[in-house]
Formats: structure tokens, sequence, C-alpha cells
């Protein structure tokens, strides 16, 4: 049976048409008669008007590249799965042995095209090893799906930023800890930081405080993002050059903490990627470019960080239609009377 307790939606689906607009189609729903029951429930659905809806479908072709012709064409079934039309109302579900057969080829594509969630948990690096998200070791690292954020983008941040393009969203990173740290004493708070090596990157919040009060503000009293040191650098492996990080402090408190850390090395500290130029200034938020390079929310719970540490965090790549092609290419089939005669004597009847 089917529970409803009041305030549900329901789809009444009207077939064939054709007759003039507004239409009312009467409905009833009935009781079973559990616990007592009650009375049949009626109801009324009015079609004002017939509207207009588009889906879109990523579809894939396989072209002899010897005739230029397609030998098979806008083709939808992925993995076994019929992937257009996306609906419930079909078997969408028909096995990888309903391949298309061509030209004696099996083709079966196993892909995605959607942008990933999250990072590829097996292909998370220090030093060149596995690292498991959220391992509780000296590195613990994650993003915001431990939050139950998905996908884990920036553009799901407080600040309403970021980009959904998936071409940017398979993109890579490499973070190398190039920085040297010591505690001085900065406007009256004793203050770890990085002195040399590692990047700039903007601070833009805190939890625990504001960041007007934050001992390394240029500008004291003001709560605009600004610049720090960090101990490492940004790079995209994909574009091969360094880039732009934001953070967010969440647990330190310049006021009660003794070191404050900048870069808490101890605690939470919330950041993300910004694919864009690397700049030693703090990173606009209202720079209308912005929300095209920021793609993933990061968490790091610990980062006891030693020199020449490198992670490497790596997206799974999805399928771009119109943009990506896969090639392969088979051996033509060759015939050497020579080598048949030769081989006759190879040939055995038996019983």
């Amino acid at each position: 049976g089917i529970f409803h307790d009041g305030g549900e939606d329901w789809n009444v689906i009207v077939s064939d048409l054709s007759t003039d607009l507004p239409v009312t189609i009467d409905w009833v729903a009935f009781d079973d008669g559990y616990a007592g029951g009650g009375d049949p429930l009626p109801g009324t659905a009015t079609v004002n008007v017939i509207g207009e809806a588009t889906r879109t479908a990523d579809l894939w072709n396989v072209t002899d590249k010897a005739t230029g012709e397609f030998v098979l064409q806008e083709r939808s079934v992925v993995d076994g799965t019929i992937l257009y039309p996306p609906t419930d109302f079909f078997n969408t579900d028909v096995g990888v042995d309903a391949a298309p057969i061509v030209d004696g080829f099996q083709i079966n594509l196993v892909l995605g095209y959607a942008a990933p969630l999250t990072f590829a948990d097996d292909l998370l690096t220090l030093n060149g090893e596995h690292l498991r998200r959220n391992s509780g070791g000296r590195i613990d690292y994650d993003d915001y799906t431990v939050f139950g954020v998905i996908p884990a983008l920036a553009a799901n941040s407080s600040l309403g930023i970021g980009t959904t393009d998936p071409t940017l969203l398979v993109q890579d990173y490499e973070l190398r800890f190039t920085g040297v740290s010591e505690i001085q004493n900065i406007n009256g708070v004793n203050t770890e930081v990085t002195v040399s090596g590692g990047q700039m990157a903007t601070i833009y919040g805190a939890r625990g405080y504001d960041i007007a009060d934050h001992p390394l503000n240029p500008n004291p009293g003001s709560s605009e993002p600004f610049a720090i040191r960090i101990p490492f650098e940004v790079w995209s492996i994909d574009q091969e050059k360094q880039i732009n990080y934001m953070m967010y402090d969440r647990v330190g408190n310049p006021a009660t903490d003794d070191p404050f850390r900048a870069w808490n090395t101890m605690g939470r500290m919330y950041t993300a990627f910004v694919l864009s130029d690397y700049a030693e200034t703090a990173i606009p938020l209202t720079d209308p470019s912005l929300p095209a390079g920021a793609t993933w929310n990061t968490v790091w719970w610990g980062s006891l960080w030693e020199s020449g540490d490198v992670i490497q965090v790596f997206y799974s790549n999805n399928v771009v239609p119109g943009e990506d092609t896969y090639e392969f290419t088979t051996t033509a089939p060759t015939f050497s009377s020579e080598l048949a005669l030769s081989q006759v004597g190879d040939i055995n009847v038996f019983p």
C-alpha cells in the first residue's frame, strides 16, 4: 500500500487529449479500510493549457575513419543503460549484451557525461602514496562532501560563487609545501606565520572572530578579505601554472590562541581552489571573473606538514560532447598463398 499523510502532490496523466481546453478530469482515491478506513476522497484536475518541455540528449556516434561515414549514429546506451529518454516509464536497463555490433566489433561504452561530485578517493596522494580522506593522520584532508554538500563546489559556499563548468571541475591540483614558519609577536599577538616560501592566499572570513581583528590584517578594523602567506604553493596540474587560493579560518581565534596560527596546522581550515593566474594580492570576491574560476571547497582537519610534502588531488574526467573523441585502429586482414601452401600439412581430420 501507499501511505499518505496529506500535503502530497498528485500527478494525473492525461493521454490523447484531443478536445478543446479547458478539460476537467474527475478522480477518486479509495481507502483500503485499514484501521477503520475512511470515506472515498474525490478530486478534480483541470487542464487549462498544453505546455512544452525540452530535454537535452547526450548521444554518441561511431565513424569509419576510412570512409568518413557513420556506422553507428545517435546512440544513447551507456554500459547497458539507456540514458535517453530519461524516464521511469520505460525499462532503461538493457544490459551490456545489448551493445551494438558493427564490422565484427561489439562496442560498449563505460563513461560519464556529468561532472564529478568530489575528488577520486584512490587518487588523492601524499608524496606519491595514497592518502585516505579524513584519515586522522598528520595530513588530514577532505572536502565538503563530509558535511553532506554534494557536489562540494565553491558555488555551494556561503559566498554564493563558483563554477559548474565540467571542463573546469575535472582539473587536478598539486599542493607543494615549501614554506618556512616561525612564531612572531605581531600587533601584540603571538602568531605562527609563514615567513618565506609557500604563497599568498585570500582569507575571507573566520568563525570564531572577525578578520578585522586578524593580526596580519593590513587594514585593521576592516572586514574586507586580504592576503596572507600560507606554507604551500597551489598549482593546476592541467594548466601547468600556479593558481590562487581562498581560505576561511574555522577554529582559530587570535584573542585566545597562544600561539595564534595564521595557517592553522592543528585545526580546521576551509579552502577553495581558484583557477586564475596566481597573484600576490587578495582576490576581490566581487570580481565578475571569480565565479568562473572558483571550483572545489576543501577541508583541512590537520596539516602537520613537512618541508617537501606534495599533495595531489585528482578529479575523474567526464566526457564533453562535441570535444572528446576516442579512436581505435584495427589490423587489416592479409592472405598469403605461399603461407597457405606451407600450412596445408598442419591440417588434421579426426573422426
